[in-house]
């Protein structure tokens, strides 16, 4: 009887997660995207309600609730779409709260959810790969170039699926008492082979960080260094090392590296002139920023989507009060892991989580919602016991 309440009680977090996380593919079918945009509306009331029925919140979550409302608040006072902005957040949100409810008290089906969704759709998408090297779709851009796509969409964002997927999957084999499983073994290759036929320069250097990291992560040395290196310094430091770059040029005195080893220009593809025009922009309204703006009406005043790097994008949209609340999120995630750094799943997260930060220094990590999740995880890493629930 109890493993048959345990097993509805899995089904029954797949059911609520399974609309939040859907393959880019399935935007090409008008009745499949309209479907789960019905489930989405379905299960997010549901959520809600828990929301409300709920007593009692961690602090990393009450501050990502802050954020997102700030975030709503900029948008609605900028006369900026709130159903956009809603389009934006509603997945992220769900996947964290649902995250949030459960991380302290079911871990393993939580995460367990997570992976019966994630594993098959990283399986299908390499499997895409193969079958139609050319892509199985494209999409245009406003200049008519196509960028080829896959199951999970284009090539550079599938990292932010990709990734937390393989740290959820060491840290469930952890937090079962188990030794890393073959399908934990099977995903990561299964994983490296999806980055390298895809070609991605920023995917591969964040899962080349981790996996470089992950080998050295039990030597005493690594573990004192990563620990002393705190998520808001580094993601304060891009923005430095950013106006070094637009102000004063300094990538010329690495031009070797940048051009020979990173296989980038000097301009770091167009980056460079997009950094600047956004600058320009945050200077203009750097209190409150923009709101939440479709790609159209981003590209119009800094000739691109999105700013390409993640704390100016987060600057550009909320500015200073709303970055403020995000960094707060990420601090109180680095004490949590900071303080168990002994423990493995904090290891793997630290790594995880500085990989994406990396990997942020050129990207804006949109689409990436599952990294609050990964955020709300950590620091609630002292409620987490192994084996505190059953499969």
């Amino acid at each position: 009887m109890e493993e048959n309440n345990s097993k509805r009680n899995l089904l029954f977090f797949v059911l609520l997660l399974f609309p939040f996380i859907k393959p880019p593919y399935f935007n090409q079918f008008y009745i499949i995207k309209n479907l789960y945009n019905v489930l989405e509306i379905i299960v997010l009331f549901i959520i809600i309600l828990m929301f409300f029925k709920k007593k009692e919140y961690s602090k990393i979550y009450i501050y990502f609730v802050i954020f997102l409302a700030i975030s709503f608040a900029i948008t609605l006072f900028k006369g900026e779409s709130i159903i956009y902005c809603a389009q934006l957040y509603i997945p992220t949100f769900a996947i964290s709260t649902l995250v949030e409810f459960n991380i302290r008290t079911h871990p393993r089906k939580i995460l367990t959810a997570l992976l019966l969704i994630l594993v098959p759709y990283a399986i299908i998408n390499f499997l895409t790969i193969l079958i139609f090297p050319n892509g199985l779709y494209f999409n245009l851009t406003r200049n008519n170039i196509k960028y080829l796509c896959w199951f999970l969409g284009y090539k550079n964002p599938q990292i932010r699926i990709l990734l937390p997927m393989i740290v959820l999957l060491f840290i469930y084999s952890s937090l079962s008492n188990k030794k890393t499983s073959k399908v934990t073994i099977i995903t990561f290759i299964i994983t490296w082979l999806t980055i390298l036929k895809l070609e991605s320069a920023t995917a591969l250097v964040g899962m080349a960080l981790f996996t470089i990291a992950m080998i050295i992560k039990n030597i005493k040395i690594f573990k004192a260094i990563i620990k002393k290196i705190n998520f808001v310094f580094l993601l304060l430091m891009s923005i430095v090392i950013i106006i070094l770059i637009v102000e004063f040029n300094v990538q010329n005195y690495f031009a070797f590296f940048i051009e020979n080893v990173l296989h980038r220009d000097l301009d770091f593809t167009d980056r460079v002139f997009i950094w600047k025009s956004t600058f320009d922009y945050i200077l203009k309204s750097p209190i409150i920023g923009y709101g939440i703006r479709n790609d159209e009406i981003v590209y119009n005043f800094i000739n691109a989507t999105h700013p390409h790097n993640y704390l100016l994008y987060n600057l550009y949209n909320v500015g200073i009060v709303g970055t403020f609340v995000l960094l707060k999120i990420w601090n109180l995630c680095y004490k949590s892991l900071k303080k168990n750094i002994n423990r493995k799943e904090a290891t793997y997260l630290y790594i995880c989580l500085i990989s994406f930060i990396i990997m942020g220094f050129t990207e804006s990590l949109t689409d990436c919602n599952l990294l609050f999740p990964l955020l709300i995880i950590g620091y609630n890493l002292d409620y987490i016991k192994k084996g505190a629930d059953k499969i």
